[in-house]
């Protein structure tokens, strides 16, 4: 990715559906690479989670009962920028995020807010870049015709001069409170954004166009471990590290008797030696207290759970070579930081690129134990992963940028819970699933409750019940395998042992091998499970309830192979899809009068009147063209009516 980065800031007053879709358009027709979102007054917040563009956003914590919420700063990022961030933070009014080796903070600073509340929002980090809504306007010297308020003037010219920024003029007359900081070093023109579509905010879209060139390259490493970076400015860190410094005073004072002790008639031999010792020590106690402070990432740590080292490479030569290592890698990100997380653990490197890094300490042979991979009559162990067919730097970049702390949370304890056999406990599960789907396909809260299983087979997502026993069906076979170390008979085990309570029918009251329904299929999904488990969401997904029922009319051949969603969702253009999906709910021409008999158009009217026989046979996903061009001639012989918004139906 160039270092050319296009920064977008919205201040959208309240993060509504127009608004989530006029930012997402931003971003998805390449005029930001980053989005900052300000005053979203967390509108949705659980939904726009899940979004591909999201990155993060701070937490409501000023909640505020019976009325609309407050504030709320949120970052949206392309796909392919997610992949070079290496770190993020956050707070009530600010989120920074690296990127290129760089800094750059985006905030929304109240009016309300004092100048000491600004300050201490805006963390230690050099930042090059900070931009957003700080409620100020620095008058005719600036080209704005306000001047106000004086304290805060002062504060950011001051913050100005302190870290050698420049103010960059936004390229229109009228008085914004909107103001973009860089580096001086960085080329770089504040834009003002004017969209062909109506900006739904009384704010206008601002985009920073910036050249972040590197100005220093901090090199990798090849140590056996590497100290996390916590912050080591921080209060809390530097009085950590003083207090655990001070446990070793008393041999500090030892060494520096010892060196006050020699004079020039010692001989060298002991001159080096009291040199080396008190080198060792130093060191020593360094380590130590950079360990215990900053925590460490310990790649040998890593190996001695791995399998046997002269395997390794073939263990990445695995199709699920990819989770396993995001797994050990977020797994060692635990060990150092207590934090179950994906970052860099160097400011001016990618999280992604650093976690490829990671593996090639993790599986290159330690400097001590190479002679074990000299074979005699064989090539010497082969270190390259791009001999791998699975592992790749960027199928391990993919794993990493989708992997989300906030997807399907409920899907962890379900199977051990074995929560479908208790209809009450799963009734929120399926009311989320229903407003999420509801969302996802853009129709109102009536028709999402009223059309549940159809929506739920047009997006390919089992519904809940038949979800929690496919989930139930993994963990009978995760249980099965024969592996050295299986955590989850180690979990049965210890349930049983420390008598922890669970449902009567929970998976840990009884041998979870013996479950009838995993015993039934066993041998399809021992033969070929991603097989297996792909018929059985497509099973599920068709199931009909009446003879009337539209989701037989969604066949094998209308869905994605992949992810089975229908043909409907895959179309170019947001009206086409919004088309394709009533057709399937029969509601499309909802609100129009039928052009050739005259009376409320009802989808029947399109075999009945237009003489268009069986419409759904145009739905195959691999003739998507086709389907959009007969959905246009449709809409030309039976206009659908367009002020009508399918949410409000």
């Amino acid at each position: 990715m160039s270092t050319l980065l296009k920064i977008g800031y919205y201040n959208c007053n309240g993060l509504s559906y127009a608004k989530w879709n006029y930012a997402v358009k931003t971003l998805s027709n390449g005029l930001c690479d980053l989005l900052f979102l300000s005053e979203t007054w967390f509108v949705d917040q659980e939904i726009h989670q899940n979004s591909q563009y999201y990155v993060i956003s701070s937490i409501n914590e000023r909640v505020r009962s019976s009325v609309r919420q407050k504030n709320g700063i949120m970052l949206l990022a392309t796909p392919e920028c997610k992949q070079h961030i290496s770190n993020v933070e956050f707070n009530e009014f600010t989120i920074s995020i690296s990127l290129f080796g760089h800094n750059i903070i985006g905030v929304y600073f109240p009016p309300s807010l004092s100048v000491s509340e600004i300050s201490n929002s805006i963390n230690d980090l050099h930042h090059s870049i900070l931009l957003g809504d700080i409620n100020t306007f620095f008058g005719s010297s600036f080209g704005q015709t306000k001047n106000r308020p004086n304290d805060r003037i002062n504060f950011f010219d001051n913050l100005k001069a302190k870290n050698y920024w420049a103010h960059i003029k936004p390229d229109i007359t009228k008085d914004t409170p909107d103001h973009a900081f860089c580096d001086i070093r960085i080329k770089a023109t504040w834009k003002f954004y004017d969209s062909t579509e109506e900006n739904p905010s009384d704010h206008s879209l601002m985009i920073l166009n910036s050249d972040l060139k590197t100005f220093q390259s901090k090199p990798l490493e090849s140590d056996s471990f590497r100290f996390s970076l916590k912050d080591i400015d921080e209060p809390i860190i530097q009085s950590s590290i003083i207090s655990e410094y001070s446990k070793y005073s008393a041999l500090f004072n030892y060494i520096i008797d010892q060196m006050d002790k020699l004079n020039q008639s010692d001989s060298r031999y002991k001159m080096f030696e009291c040199i080396n010792r008190a080198y060792w020590y130093l060191k020593y106690s360094m380590t130590s207290v950079s360990d215990h402070v900053l925590g460490k990432y310990n790649v040998n740590l890593a190996k001695s759970h791995s399998q046997s080292r002269k395997s390794n490479l073939k263990a990445l030569d695995l199709k699920s070579s990819n989770s396993n290592a995001s797994r050990i890698f977020k797994k060692s990100m635990q060990i150092a930081s207590g934090k179950y997380t994906i970052k860099s653990r160097f400011a001016d490197i990618s999280a992604v690129d650093d976690a490829y890094s990671y593996f090639e300490d993790l599986f290159m042979p330690s400097f001590g134990e190479a002679d074990a991979y000299v074979i005699s009559g064989h090539n010497n162990f082969d270190t390259n992963f791009e001999n791998c067919e699975y592992f790749s730097s960027q199928s391990i970049k993919n794993e990493i940028t989708e992997y989300s702390d906030t997807n399907s949370i409920w899907e962890y304890p379900a199977p051990i819970l074995n929560l479908f056999k208790k209809t009450d406990t799963i009734k929120p599960l399926i009311t989320a699933q229903i407003a999420g789907l509801t969302w996802v396909t853009g129709v109102s809260k009536f028709h999402g409750k009223q059309y549940h299983r159809l929506i739920s087979s047009l997006c390919g997502i089992e519904p809940i019940p038949d979800r929690l026993e496919t989930l139930g069906i993994k963990f009978c076979q995760n249980y099965d395998l024969n592996t050295g170390v299986n955590v989850l008979k180690d979990l049965v085990s210890l349930v049983g042992n420390r008598n922890i309570f669970t449902f009567p029918k929970a998976y840990t009251r009884f041998m979870i091998h013996t479950l009838p329904i995993y015993h039934t299929n066993k041998e399809p999904i021992l033969d070929n499970s991603k097989i297996y488990y792909l018929k059985r969401k497509l099973k599920n997904i068709s199931k009909t309830v009446t003879s009337s029922d539209r989701i037989k009319l969604i066949n094998k051949n209308s869905r994605n192979p992949s992810t089975l969603a229908d043909v409907s969702l895959f179309l170019s253009s947001r009206s086409l899809v919004t088309q394709a999906i009533r057709w399937r709910m029969s509601t499309y021409g909802f609100g129009t009068i039928c052009p050739v008999c005259k009376e409320n158009f009802k989808y029947t009217h399109v075999e009945k009147c237009l003489k268009i026989h069986n419409f759904d046979r145009f739905f195959i996903f691999r003739n998507k063209k086709r389907l959009e061009n007969e959905l246009l001639n449709l809409m030309k012989l039976a206009p659908p009516n367009l002020d009508i918004d399918l949410r409000n139906q």
